[in-house]
């Protein structure tokens, strides 16, 4: 078993195990680019610009936690479970004190 999930971390992360060589950036595909400002200033309108906003981010978000507890778990790692309402309640804390780093900062503290 403890084998299996050092396989499927080695095939998802190929770039962590480049021995000798410089490792690639992560990449970050979507709204996991965006600024935090975005997702604060979305988070306080109430228009459907807005609200469509929140959605989109909050989708990406949630993605991003629900793959990171499927990686730990395959890797036989604990990962805490929260609810959606405390993931967004934990990005809008991180990104209300830090809004020049991206939406996956935010997801990944």
């Amino acid at each position: 078993m403890i084998l299996r999930a050092i396989l499927v971390t080695a095939m998802m992360s190929p770039s962590y195990f480049s021995f000798g060589q410089e490792r690639t950036p992560t990449a970050i595909l979507g709204d996991g680019n965006v600024p935090c400002s975005w997702w604060s200033d979305a988070r306080k309108g109430t228009d459907y610009a807005s609200i469509k906003a929140v959605s989109t981010m909050t989708g990406w978000v949630e993605g991003y936690v629900t793959a990171a507890s499927i990686g730990a778990d395959a890797a036989g790692a604990k990962f805490s479970s929260m609810s959606a309402d405390a993931v967004v309640s934990w990005i809008d804390d991180y990104c209300g004190a830090r809004p020049a780093d991206s939406l996956a900062q935010a997801s990944a503290a």
